[in-house]
């Protein structure tokens, strides 16, 4: 426990304090839950093929290089999965084979790491454009 004093030196308000609090715990995050892409909410209509049958399901969130798609049927982990993700627009189509790289009860995540150079700049576009709107939203409020 930190006492009221530490807070203060000299009969100022200490930032530095507050600084070192700050950074010790952006110390705390695990690694593994930094993430290099910006993730956000984002159905979207997807297409994909498992042992020769199409599945049509939705995207539950979306982020630069992977997709969370919700789905019923089990997938294993590791598997390649060739995919079509419709923009809501439906002006554009993102076709590519993605690798399932996390499983739940509510779906799978695929890793995109194997997009062109036009599909990424498309789904970051697609990214950007819903983070921007729900950020502006915020600032409304």
């Amino acid at each position: 426990m930190v006492s009221n004093s530490s807070y203060f030196k000299e009969g100022q308000l200490d930032w530095s304090f507050f600084f070192v609090q700050i950074s010790s715990m952006r110390t705390l995050t695990p690694p593994e839950n930094r993430r290099r892409y910006r993730r956000v909410e984002m159905p979207l209509l997807v297409t994909y093929y498992l042992d020769e049958r199409e599945y049509v399901d939705y995207t539950l969130d979306v982020s630069g290089r992977g997709v969370f798609i919700c789905s019923q049927e089990v997938i294993q982990m590791g598997q390649r999965i060739d995919i079509h993700i419709v923009s809501r627009d439906l002006m554009d189509v993102i076709s590519t084979t993605g690798t399932v790289v996390r499983t739940s009860a509510k779906g799978f995540a695929l890793d995109l790491s194997m997009l062109s150079e036009g599909e990424t700049r498309t789904l970051d576009q697609m990214v950007q454009k819903v983070a921007s709107k729900r950020e502006a939203a915020i600032f409304e409020m």
